[in-house]
C-alpha cells in the first residue's frame, strides 16, 4: 500500500454571501502523488480531538505556505506588513503541528509550515525580511518569480535528501525563523543570512523548507527528492504502525 499524505488547508471567501472554502494549490498535492503518496486534505476544525481522528488516517503531514500568523503568539507587536491568515486556520494549525509533532508523525513544512513549526516549538519570527537584510538577495518580488541560491550546512537530513551543499530555490516569502526552537535547528541559508529550512535535531522526520519545492518538483528532482523523503518516511511509519 502506498503511504497517506496530510494537507492542512488555506480558507478562502466566496460569493456575496462570503462561503468559506478550502484551499490548497495542486501542486501540493501533485507532488506527493509524484513521490508516491497518496494526498489526503485536512479540513480545519475547531475541536481538538478532531485532530487525532483526522492524523489516524495519515501517514505523514506537508503544512503548506499561506499568511501570517498573529505575532502575539510569539510575544511580539505586529508589524505594518504582517497579514494575518484566518483565525479558524491558525488555531487549527497549531494543534495540527503540535499534535504531530507530538505523535512523531513525519513532516514536511513549507514557507509558511516553516514558520509555522518554528513557533510551535518555541521560536520567533522575522516579521519583515526586508527590515533586516541588505537587499543582495531578493527573497520576494512583485509578480513573483525570485530566485536565489541557498547554502546547505553539513551533516545535515536536508544534505543527505539533496545530495549536494547548494540549491537555487525559489522564493516569496517576507517572513522567516528568527530564533529557532527547541528541538530544531538551521539547515540552510541564503547569503545573507536569512534561515532557509530548519529541521529536527533528532531522529524524526521533520523538515521545513521556507522555498516552494512543490512547485519545482515536476521538473527538478532535486525538489522533488524533499517529497520522496517524507513518503519514504510515512512509509516506514505505517510499516511501523
Amino acid at each position: 500500500m502506498k503511504p497517506t499524505v496530510g494537507f492542512d488547508c488555506d480558507i478562502g471567501v466566496c460569493g456575496p454571501q462570503k462561503r468559506q472554502k478550502l484551499e490548497v494549490y495542486r501542486d501540493y498535492t501533485d507532488s506527493a502523488q509524484l513521490a508516491g503518496g497518496i494526498p489526503i486534505l485536512l479540513p480545519a476544525t475547531h475541536d481538538p480531538g478532531h485532530i487525532d481522528e483526522q492524523l489516524d488516517l495519515v501517514d505523514g503531514l506537508v503544512l503548506i505556505g499561506g499568511s501570517d500568523l498573529a505575532p502575539r503568539i510569539y510575544g511580539a507587536k505586529k508589524h505594518p506588513e504582517t497579514k494575518l491568515m484566518h483565525s479558524a486556520r491558525q488555531f487549527y494549525d497549531i494543534e495540527l503541528a503540535r499534535a504531530a509533532i507530538r505523535r512523531k508523525i513525519p513532516i514536511l513544512g513549507i514557507c509558511g509550515g516553516l514558520q509555522l513549526i518554528n513557533v510551535v516549538c518555541g521560536g520567533d519570527l522575522i516579521q519583515h525580511v526586508p527590515d533586516v537584510v541588505s537587499g543582495e538577495v531578493v527573497h520576494r518580488k512583485e509578480g513573483g518569480g525570485a530566485m536565489h541560491e541557498v547554502v546547505i550546512e553539513p551533516d545535515t537530513r536536508l544534505a543527505r535528501i539533496v545530495g549536494m551543499d547548494r540549491l537555487t530555490v525559489n522564493s516569496g516569502h517576507h517572513q522567516a525563523a528568527n530564533r529557532i526552537g527547541s528541538g530544531l535547528r538551521a539547515a540552510a541559508h541564503s547569503a545573507d543570512g536569512i534561515v532557509e529550512a530548519i529541521e529536527s535535531t533528532g531522529d524524526t522526520f521533520l523538515l521545513c523548507v521556507q522555498w516552494h519545492p512543490e512547485r519545482l518538483a515536476a521538473d527538478d528532482p532535486r525538489h522533488l527528492a524533499l517529497f520522496e523523503a517524507l513518503v519514504e518516511a510515512s512509509l516506514d511509519e505505517m510499516d511501523a504502525a
